[in-house]
């Protein structure tokens, strides 16, 4: 290594400049100092030439063009006797310094002071000499020679361990293989890797190939990305050349976790952000958000008894179970939190399960139930539309429903009858249909609830003409026995259409009343705490009146 560059410290560069010439400072007879130039000036050539020897790329003829010469000989002329003889105040005896030894003393003392000041000086002129040469050196070598260097190889062993995913032609990537043996090499070698084929008839097209990488914080398996494709490396080539350096890889591999979803997986819905569930078993199992073949095992959540039936609302999935429900919620299906409420009403149909009503409705042995996160309400019960015996006449494991304009629709069979109902959650009404489909699915684009009888697919309210509705009151029991004179119903009737009333007093029908518009009419005299009234109509109506006197009638 050069003495003069020192690698570019420069204050070594320096020092072992100082250090040369002061080693080649010789005392002469006389007792007087001198620079052996000639050694100096060879010194210097030599250490130039030494610093090209070391970039290995540049001829050492450009030694020629920096000459040390007129500086070492600037050197050499600071301590030589004749420079400082010509000095006037050279301390020369004379007779009057023999004469009187006190001042001849204080001359020598003298003197002793300036040549401390002058040696000072010649420190500091070597000094000076050291940094220019460095200066000459360095600016020549900055110009020609740092470019032409070759930078050193450093080694670094590492242990390898390798990664292999299947990419397909819609860029879906799998879970990666298993991990491969560990391979100990130096971070410039090159690694051949061989991966296994891929399986059949799954459109697969490219690998990724991932490499196991180490840092002081983490450990992690990193792409090796392929500079020739950007989707990775062609299946058509099972084997490929690793001649990354660790510094080159890529992001980690983002499916290490992910799983296949299990080939019993059922009740597959789709919730927010991407998300779905299904279940198996007593696992509700979410796939990774906007990855709908990615079901890892770690996101699964257990519970308590076995699942029928999912439903999905806003950020909420319902899970029905044999025992009490869960609702789970949360943005992203990798932190779901599960709320498994205290109410033993069991889900008996997975058909039933409809997401509204601020929560989720469905079926259980009591009554239709309403579940949010406050708990669940038996509505039928609660509304009086059935009782428990009544419900399950119905058979409400056959039950299967849809939303429609506000309205629960539900279809029934209990083997030997079937029916359909619509339950207007808003005024709570219970409206039974003609229609009796085995299947129901609402169309958002078109806003219609559909449903299946037979081999047709029918839309509910799409025909040209409106059916006629029939609507009867429960059993009205009044807390005295009342007459009632008039019947008045408040509709639009339009296209001709009329509304008929048909009242019934202690459970026998006293009177049917044909309305085409809003005049009222007469009912037939008799009193009874006990009145049922039916409406049969294809037009909208918006209230109906029975009226004791005309004053009534007018209060209205």
């Amino acid at each position: 290594m050069s003495l003069i560059y020192d690698s570019g410290v420069r204050a070594t560069a320096i020092a072992n400049i100082t250090a040369a010439i002061n080693a080649r400072i010789t005392t002469r007879a006389d007792g007087s100092k001198a620079l052996d130039v000639a050694s100096v000036v060879a010194w210097a050539r030599a250490q130039f030439h030494q610093m090209y020897l070391d970039g290995e790329a540049v001829s050492p003829m450009w030694s020629d063009n920096i000459n040390p010469t007129p500086a070492v000989e600037q050197c050499a002329a600071v301590i030589d006797p004749t420079h400082w003889q010509s000095r006037p105040d050279w301390p020369i005896p004379n007779s009057s310094q023999v004469s009187a030894p006190a001042a001849s003393a204080a001359a020598v003392a003298a003197q002793q002071a300036t040549l401390k000041n002058l040696s000072d000086q010649i420190t500091a002129f070597y000094s000076t000499t050291a940094r220019e040469m460095y200066e000459v050196v360095d600016t020549y070598m900055r110009a020609n020679i740092y470019g032409s260097i070759h930078s050193g190889v450093i080694r670094l062993e590492e242990n390898r361990a390798y990664l292999v995913t299947y990419v397909t032609d819609r860029g879906e990537e799998s879970k990666p293989g298993p991990i491969s043996a560990i391979v100990e090499v130096d971070q410039n070698d090159t690694v051949d890797i061989t991966v296994p084929a891929p399986p059949a008839g799954r459109h697969i097209t490219h690998f990724n190939l991932y490499r196991s990488n180490s840092t002081n914080t983490q450990v992690a398996a990193q792409l090796v990305p392929n500079d020739a494709d950007e989707n990775g490396w062609p299946i058509d080539t099972l084997t490929v050349t690793d001649t990354k350096k660790s510094a080159e890889l890529l992001e980690p591999c983002p499916t290490l976790l992910w799983d296949e979803p299990p080939e019993d997986l059922r009740g597959l819905v789709g919730g927010a952000n991407g998300g779905m569930a299904g279940f198996r078993g007593n696992e509700l199992c979410p796939c990774v958000p906007y990855v709908p073949y990615a079901f890892p095992v770690s996101m699964r959540i257990t519970t308590e008894w076995p699942i029928v039936g999912l439903g999905a609302s806003g950020q909420n999935y319902f899970v029905g179970t044999r025992g009490r429900p869960y609702i789970v919620t949360g943005a992203d299906t990798q932190s779901l939190i599960a709320t498994k409420l205290e109410d033993e009403q069991a889900c008996v149909a997975k058909r039933s399960i409809v997401g509204m009503g601020g929560g989720f409705l469905y079926a259980s042995p009591d009554g239709l139930c309403l579940a949010t996160l406050a708990g669940v309400r038996v509505l039928t019960e609660e509304w009086g539309l059935f009782d428990r015996e009544s419900w399950q006449a119905l058979k409400p494991e056959s039950i299967v429903a849809a939303e429609s304009e506000g309205c629960y629709v539900f279809r029934w069979d209990n083997g030997s009858e079937s029916g359909m109902y619509a339950l207007h959650l808003a005024s709570r009404r219970l409206i039974e249909l003609d229609n009796v489909g085995s299947a129901l699915y609402r169309d958002a684009v078109t806003d219609r609830l559909y449903l299946a009888e037979g081999l047709a697919i029918k839309a509910v309210g799409a025909a040209a003409t409106k059916r006629t509705a029939v609507w009867k009151t429960k059993l009205i029991e009044l807390p005295d026995h009342q007459s009632f004179a008039w019947v008045q119903a408040q509709s639009n009737y339009e296209n001709d259409g009329t509304v008929t009333v048909k009242v019934y007093r202690d459970g026998a029908l006293v009177h049917t009343a044909t309305l085409d518009s809003r005049e009222p009419q007469r009912l037939p005299p008799g009193i009874s705490n006990e009145w049922e009234v039916q409406i049969e109509s294809d037009c909208r109506i918006t209230s109906l009146t029975l009226a004791a006197n005309t004053e009534e009638l007018k209060a209205l």
